[in-house]
This record gives structure tokens, sequence and C-alpha cells, in this order.
């Protein structure tokens, strides 16, 4: 409570918490680990600071998209109005669909040896958040200035970010466990976190870059809160889709890192038939 009633300290907080992490955990694999225990570390630690661009892409849709959804979308569904608080289900009910399909989709990869390296699915995850704005952008300046956006493009946005997320968050939460030392595994799952909030507070910032001026919760110029939207979006956009495209570049080290050894599916369910 205390803290939430002082929600401006947090962010320095969390940056000061985060920071001190990274120092513990690189000073802890220098002068306590060696060989591949340290390169694992390492690699877990990369995936917990590479999750913060996706998160603070991704939680602009309890913000900004939120307004830009009531303010600037047509919401209107077959002679509905869509209130502006049910489209936040759109996630959860996209990842209700897709995920069994997404985990179907990783296993007859691994059987072919075509499945991507976690690093992959990572880059992939980050690239996804960044480009489900430039999705939005589009949409935006499919129609004037100052009118509404289609409703489609908000229905698209959040199936982009959904599936960028089931190629983050499962996959990252997974290595936290795998590659952590056995003896720092909960440190590093709190570590995780930390890094995630990190991620929420940069989204805040975001989220006041996009602003727009109301007047009793109405825009004052259409036009003008479009006209930054589109600017603001179309950055992060570019910028998320950069980040993405560079860790696709390094993910070979990363792999290094985890020393990862793929399992030939097919030849392991041959070897458990011929020892039946």
């Amino acid at each position: 409570m205390v803290l939430l009633n002082n929600a401006a300290v947090i962010g320095p907080l969390a940056a000061f918490v985060g920071i001190a992490f990274f120092v513990y955990f690189i000073g802890y694999s220098i002068f306590r680990l060696k060989g591949r225990e340290r390169s694992r570390m390492w690699a877990a630690l990369y995936f917990a600071v590479a999750q913060i661009p996706f998160w603070s892409l991704f939680e602009q849709a309890g913000s900004s998209l939120t307004l830009v959804t009531s303010r600037l979308v047509d919401t209107n569904i077959f002679g509905w109005d869509v209130p502006t608080p049910v489209f936040q289900s759109l996630n959860a009910g996209f990842i209700f669909i897709f995920a069994p399909m997404i985990a179907w989709l990783w296993v007859w990869l691994a059987k072919r040896d075509w499945e991507p390296s976690t690093p992959v699915k990572f880059a992939l995850g980050v690239f996804g958040a960044g480009l489900g704005y430039l999705v939005l952008v589009w949409g935006m300046q499919s129609v004037g200035p100052a009118a509404m956006t289609p409703v489609f493009f908000i229905f698209a946005i959040y199936w982009v970010h959904t599936m960028a997320e089931l190629m983050l968050s499962p996959v990252g939460l997974s290595a936290m466990t795998k590659l952590a030392p056995a003896r720092m595994v909960g440190l590093f799952m709190a570590a995780w976190f930390v890094y995630s909030g990190l991620g929420n507070a940069l989204s805040g910032v975001i989220a006041a870059a996009a602003g727009a001026e109301t007047v009793g919760g109405q825009i004052v110029d259409v036009a003008g809160a479009k006209s930054n939207y589109v600017q603001v979006f179309s950055s992060i956009g570019y910028i998320g889709m950069g980040i993405g495209l560079v860790m696709l570049l390094i993910s070979p080290l990363i792999r290094r890192w985890m020393k990862e050894e793929r399992v030939d599916v097919v030849k392991l369910d041959d070897t458990l038939e011929g020892r039946a």
C-alpha cells in the first residue's frame, strides 16, 4: 500500500534493483562459476534483460491502446457499440485459441529438426511486439486524418501481440529454470519479474508520450491527436523491430552460451519403440 500510494518511486526503485541484480549476477558468474555453468548463467541473464523492450510495448494494451480504442476507433460491430473494456479480453481469447496450435507447431517442427532455437523465438517475440504497432498505424492511415479507425485493426494488433507473447513469455520463464544454477533458480525468477516490472515502467513513459489533449475526456483536436499517436506508434514499432533483428543476429552467440542440444524427436521415438 505504501508503494501504491507513492507510485513515483517505483520506477527508480525497480531500476536500482535491476542494476543491482545485473551487477551481482555478473560478479557471481565471474568469481564463483566457470565453464558451462557460467555461460548458461549469462544466457539466463540475457533473457531476463531482453524482455524489457517486449513488455514496454506489449503493456500499452492497458494504457495508450485502450485510449486509442476509446477515442479514435469505430467500435461498432454489426450494429453493437462494443464497450472499450471488452477489447481487453482479446489477448486472453487469442491465447486460449492459439496456444495449443503454437505448442503443436513446436512439436511438429522439432520432429523435422526445424524448430527455432530459444533465442530465435525470443527475437521473434520482440520483433512481433514492434510489428503490431505498424499494423495499427497502417489502419489509422488507411482513413482520413480525422476519421475513426476500423475496429479490425484493433483485433489485428492484439492478435500479433498475442502471437509475439506466445513466442517469448513461456520460453523465457522456462529458460530461467533451465539455465540458472540450481542454487539460484529462485533468485533468477525474482530477477525475471524485476525486469518485467522495468518493462512495465517504461511502458508508462511511452504512454505519456502518446497522450492527447482532452476536455471532459473528449479529444480537442482529433486530427492532431491521431497524428501524434501515429508518430509515437511508428517510432516504437520500428525500434521494437530493430531490437528484434539485433537479437536475431546475436542468437547464435546466446545459443552457444546455452550449449543447447537439439533432440531428434523422430530418432528418440524410434529408440523407445525399439526398446519396447
